[in-house]
C-alpha cells in the first residue's frame, strides 16, 4: 500500500507552516488514491505547538502518527500510533516489527508521566499563551530594529530570520548566553524552549536579542 508521509510543520526545514487548507488537500489526495496518511510529529508532538499534535491545528485525521523527543522529556523514546483498522491489517498480513527495546517498561513509564504532567499542569494552554507572548515580542524587535524579519511561530515553536550575517548573529546570541538553533540553509534561527519557560526568561532573551540586533547594524 502507498502512503503519504508529511510534517505538519517543516521543523528542521526552517520552521515553516503550510498555507491554510494545504493539509486538508493533502489528505483528500491520499484518500482519493487509497494511500495511508502518516504524520511525522517527532518534533511537533506532545504539545510543542499548543496542541497535542500539530496536525490538530487543521481538520485532518492521519492514519498513523510518529512520535518521539518530547514524549520522553529527554529520554530517548519513540512511538507509532495507528488507527485500529491499520493495526488489524498489519497483523493479518504478518508484518510484525520487533526490536530490542520494544514495549520497554521504563520508556513506557516515562511517556505516561510526561502525558500526566502536561495534562495536570495545563501545559498545552500555557504553551499557547507563552507562545503568543514570545511571538509578539519578537515582532516588536523586528519593527524596532529592522535586524530580524519573517517572525513566525505557534505555541513554543518559533523562528525568525536575521538580516545580514546570520552566522555571526547566532554566534553573538550564544556568546551572550542564549542557546538557539541556526539553520544556515534557511537563514533561520529556531526557538524551541522548554515548556517550563517563564515570562521573565522571555524578557531576558528579548533583551539579549535587542542588544545583538542593535550591534548587527554595524556589521553591514
Amino acid at each position: 500500500m502507498a502512503a503519504v508521509l508529511f510534517e505538519p510543520v517543516f521543523s528542521a526545514g526552517g520552521v515553516f507552516w503550510p498555507p491554510p487548507g494545504y493539509l486538508e488537500r493533502l489528505e483528500a489526495t491520499a484518500r482519493r488514491w487509497g494511500a495511508l496518511l502518516i504524520a511525522n510529529e517527532v518534533t511537533t508532538g506532545a504539545g510543542r505547538t499548543g496542541r497535542w499534535h500539530a496536525y490538530q491545528h487543521s481538520s485532518i485525521t492521519p492514519d498513523v502518527v510518529a512520535l518521539g523527543k518530547g514524549i520522553g522529556n529527554g529520554l530517548p523514546v519513540a512511538a507509532t500510533v495507528v488507527k485500529a483498522e491499520v493495526e488489524e491489517t498489519v497483523y493479518r498480513a504478518g508484518l510484525v516489527h520487533v526490536q530490542s527495546h520494544q514495549s520497554d517498561p521504563l520508556s513506557g513509564f516515562a511517556v505516561a508521566e510526561v502525558v500526566r504532567l502536561v495534562r495536570e499542569l495545563g501545559l498545552l494552554e500555557r504553551n499557547v499563551g507563552l507562545g503568543e507572548e514570545l511571538k509578539a515580542k519578537l515582532e516588536r524587535v523586528a519593527r524596532e530594529t529592522g535586524a530580524i524579519r519573517d517572525v513566525r511561530g505557534q505555541g513554543l515553536m518559533a523562528a525568525f530570520a536575521p538580516v545580514g550575517d546570520g552566522q555571526r548573529f547566532h554566534a553573538e546570541l550564544t556568546r551572550q548566553g542564549v542557546v538557539t538553533c541556526y539553520r544556515p540553509a534557511y537563514g533561520t534561527v529556531q526557538l524551541m524552549p522548554a515548556y517550563t519557560l517563564t515570562s521573565a526568561e522571555i524578557d531576558r532573551f528579548v533583551s539579549v536579542l535587542t542588544s545583538v540586533a542593535a550591534s548587527a547594524a554595524t556589521w553591514r
